[in-house]
């Protein structure tokens, strides 16, 4: 494998943690976003209370913040090491197997700015949007 190739793997293991860690905090925070609801509505009046009603979902959802920001600049961190990196020089010698492979072609993408050539990673731009809007 290749620097490049480590590179790329490690900022995709991030992606995925990140959008982990982001899906728990929706989770949680909806869940508490309904006990509150409860609370305004009056409706927890006859529920019992032995943990209080929030519990620890704040200092979870604080938790999974600090968190998510850790992930946030690792990938910044590793978009920038992989744009440092001297360009991928493949040998083209006969018999090797860039010879036997053509170079990826880039297809028109559905998504303005978004990469669709196989092995380019995001721009920091195109990270950096991964990271502020949840998958659905």
């Amino acid at each position: 494998m290749t620097v490049h190739g480590a590179v790329a793997d490690e900022l995709a293991a991030t992606a995925i943690r990140l959008d982990h860690v982001q899906e728990r905090i929706v989770a949680l925070a909806t869940a508490l976003q309904d006990d509150l609801q409860r609370v305004i509505g009056g409706a927890d009046v006859h529920e019992p209370s032995v943990n209080g009603v929030l519990q620890n979902t704040p200092a979870a959802i604080d938790l999974l913040c600090a968190r998510r920001t850790e992930l946030g600049r690792a990938m910044d961190a590793l978009v920038g090491v992989y744009a440092s990196l001297p360009p991928l020089t493949l040998d083209a010698s006969p018999g090797s197997a860039a010879a036997r492979h053509r170079s990826p072609r880039a297809v028109p993408s559905a998504q303005p700015g978004k990469s669709t050539v196989k092995g380019v990673v995001p721009t920091r731009t195109d990270a950096s949007a991964a990271r502020q809007s949840p998958r659905r």
